[in-house]
């Protein structure tokens, strides 16, 4: 899907706001893409095992990492989300600290809606 969405003309890249998945070929692309993202985060957060949620969170952003971060947006976002509620819900924070601090790192390199 990743390889899809980097082969997409450039003129065609990104997400595009206030046009249907069926008139841009990147916006059903980048809509599929964060589908699977999230369920893939679903199901690593829903096993209650933290190495598999790592393993999970840590393949996405070695995926992704090639992708513009208008694309990145909504994945990123997912994937904070799930942090914060496996933080909420860990007594002792079990998400691997090298995980959140690579992404953090990248959410530091993207533009200001995640900082």
């Amino acid at each position: 899907m990743v390889n899809l969405i980097l082969n997409v003309d450039p003129e065609f890249r990104g997400r595009k706001s206030g046009i249907s998945d069926l008139d841009h070929p990147n916006n059903a692309l980048l809509t599929a893409l964060y589908e699977a993202a999230r369920t893939l985060l679903q199901k690593a957060a829903a096993s209650n095992n933290s190495t598999e949620l790592n393993e999970t969170i840590s393949s996405l952003l070695e995926m992704t990492k090639e992708l513009r971060p208008d694309e990145l947006s909504a994945i990123y976002t997912e994937i904070a989300s799930t942090l914060l509620a496996q933080n909420a819900m860990m007594e002792n924070g079990n998400i691997n600290d090298n995980l959140r601090k690579q992404f953090d790192e990248i959410i530091n390199q993207l533009p200001d809606q995640y900082q």
